[in-house]
């Protein structure tokens, strides 16, 4: 028997190499990490909607605002007019493929952070590297127009890189760790 024999009226204690104490339980630290992950992408998703939804409303409501700041008074005429609609359907159809590279990424930061919450450390290091890469697709590429962008969007942009780097801190602490090396050798 592998277990040490306490003195009278304690209980035996497990040693290394003794009887599994039960099943696994998910760290805490994991738990959290899952959440936040899957937070990350739905405000990810959310702000890309909301991007393509209030996007071509909010370029216009920019550039007419510019407009009316450069040019004053003439900023009404039919030429101007015609020039910034162009400019406008420009912009939106850039904002709209930025919108979309940041849905896609938050759809994979979902993805992975479902999967990762067995504490693989493959998908561990999988839920990295799309959480870096939405710092960029999801919050640089919507921060960058956050003058033309609704309101919304850029708030949902601007959580997005603390939610990601707390999840990051979270997946590789030691209980997390432990936790992965456990369920391999099990």
């Amino acid at each position: 028997m592998n277990t040490y024999q306490g003195s009278v009226g304690r209980p035996a204690m497990p040693v290394a190499g003794g009887p599994a104490a039960g099943p696994l339980k998910r760290p805490a630290t994991l738990a959290a990490a899952t959440w936040l992950a899957l937070a990350t992408g739905v405000l990810g998703l959310i702000g890309g909607i909301v991007m393509i939804t209030g996007g071509r409303a909010s370029i216009a409501k920019f550039a007419q605002q510019t407009a009316s700041d450069v040019l004053g008074s003439d900023s009404s005429s039919d030429i101007v007019n015609g020039i910034m609609g162009a400019a406008v359907d420009a912009a939106y159809h850039t904002l709209v493929a930025k919108a979309v590279v940041g849905i896609v990424v938050a759809l994979l930061i979902v993805l992975f952070g479902v999967l990762a919450r067995n504490g693989s450390t493959g998908l561990r290091v999988g839920l990295t590297i799309v959480l870096v890469a939405g710092l960029g697709a999801i919050s640089g590429l919507q921060l960058g127009d956050r003058q033309a962008l609704p309101s919304a969007t850029v708030v949902l942009a601007a959580v997005v890189p603390l939610l990601s780097i707390v999840t990051i801190v979270l997946i590789f602490l030691p209980a997390t760790s432990k936790y992965a090396k456990a369920r391999k050798q099990v």
